[in-house]
């Protein structure tokens, strides 16, 4: 019988994360998690470009729980329900599956790029990262959104190494399901299609392709908007964006003069912090008004005073992102950790994996700046290892930077919950970097 690499690469996927449920079986579910539920319940229940296009989330996840309970038979099932708890389980399963599928076909594309003996320490390595794949026990978006970021990562590696029409057609539709599951994957091709620009800079077609492919992921976020604001007038992008920047006003304590002219959010601001309570954007927006969530006119007021206090105080963001780097890479979300069990062996196995993966983690405050090398050396010789080096780093940096400049500490650590659609991009981006020092300079 032949030998099939990506099955072979499946189903140890897909056996390393059945053991670790059994290990950790805890399944993820918070306030976000209803959030999403029940957008997608209004999606399938009254079917519209209003329901499908919302100001708070976007579609595709709500669409992807709602779509897995209905074909289960547990459409619209109430929270607690005991049909709820199998759709919740259902989904859970099939999100590892996709998660043990998108490793396969991403495992398998970095054969060409890394070499033996080192491919199957690399791929062994990612495969066992227990704060990566812990999250397709989650009902949030990095339950599917890590497989969509690897499997758009084997598109991108697999047309450096051979680029059709075909390839390019498929990585726009995953940098679209990216966008519609969350908007901050905008960081993907908005940093991804200018180094693909540069490397075909010489290919016409293939150029062009990558040009228009930018073009239309800075048109779509604005169509975007444009929706919110004929469907519920609402003028930003996503209401739950603007929560996010809005902790980080809290947290930073920047200067909110500039934004004087929107009085609401100055002066109730200025006196939640007088009194020193708690940062947290929820607790702020619900200490002054409850029923804020269904004000639109507020959330536009918010997304007008955060465009003015933000762009007033670019420098002071840059310097607090730059700033926040180390807690964001250092951080590991507390609702994925578990406790050493005597009395159940697997247990223990993903505790001594989360504290070897913990032990390591300090290696990722590297990236940022070996990146920055990486960069230089990509311009001026745009090799295809160059290319795939720097390309990689990018997707992690473009994350590290996003999550460090607008995203608010939240409870349980929430900087580990974001970031981990990157970890596997770090691990290999400095991965590649070693096996490329180490090939350029063996004897």
């Amino acid at each position: 019988m032949k030998h099939n690499p990506l099955l072979t690469i499946f189903l140890l996927a897909l056996l390393v994360r059945v053991l670790y449920g059994i290990g950790a079986p805890l399944i993820v579910y918070g306030p976000d998690s209803t959030g999403y539920y029940e957008i997608g319940r209004d999606i399938i229940v009254r079917p519209s470009t209003k329901t499908l296009l919302h100001p708070y989330r976007t579609p595709l996840y709500p669409l992807f729980l709602q779509g897995v309970f209905y074909a289960v038979g547990a459409g619209g099932a109430a929270e607690g329900t005991a049909a709820f708890d199998y759709g919740i389980q259902t989904v859970v399963i099939i999100q590892i599956i996709l998660g043990a599928a998108a490793f396969a076909v991403f495992a398998l594309s970095l054969k060409h790029w890394i070499g033996s003996p080192w491919y199957p320490a690399a791929a062994a390595f990612l495969l066992l990262d227990v704060f990566t794949f812990a999250w397709e026990r989650s009902i949030l978006t990095e339950g599917i959104g890590i497989s969509i970021l690897l499997l758009t990562t084997a598109v991108l590696l697999s047309i450096i190494r051979l680029s059709t029409k075909r390839k390019f057609i498929g990585l726009f539709v995953l940098f679209t399901l990216g966008f519609f599951l969350r908007p901050a994957l905008l960081t993907i091709p908005l940093s991804s299609l200018p180094i693909l620009a540069w490397y075909f800079r010489k290919n016409y077609v293939f150029l062009v392709a990558c040009l228009l492919s930018l073009a239309a992921f800075i048109v779509i976020p604005a169509l975007y908007t444009y929706a919110n604001r004929v469907q519920y007038g609402f003028t930003g992008l996503q209401i739950v964006g603007d929560i996010d920047m809005l902790g980080r006003i809290l947290e930073t304590n920047i200067p909110i003069e500039s934004g004087s002219q929107y009085s609401y959010f100055y002066n109730n601001i200025k006196d939640y912090q007088s009194k020193q309570l708690n940062p947290h954007p929820f607790r702020f927006l619900e200490y002054y008004d409850p029923g804020i969530y269904a004000n639109m006119e507020r959330f536009n007021e918010l997304h007008a005073f955060n465009q003015a206090v933000m762009v007033h105080n670019i420098p002071l963001l840059g310097a607090y992102t730059i700033q926040n780097i180390p807690d964001v890479l250092l951080a590991v979300n507390e609702f994925t950790l578990v406790q050493p069990n005597l009395g159940r062996p697997l247990t223990t196995i993903v505790w001594l994996l989360q504290k070897f993966y913990g032990s390591i983690q300090f290696l990722t405050l590297l990236v940022p700046v070996l990146w920055i090398i990486s960069v230089v050396l990509f311009v001026k010789h745009p090799t295809r290892t160059n290319t795939v080096l720097t390309l990689i780093g990018a997707i992690a940096v473009g994350q590290i930077l996003l999550v460090a400049g607008l995203v608010y500490h939240d409870i349980g650590d929430q900087y580990g919950r974001v970031i981990a659609i990157a970890r596997p991009h770090m691990a290999l981006f400095l991965l590649l970097a070693a096996y490329q020092w180490y090939t350029r300079n063996r004897p």
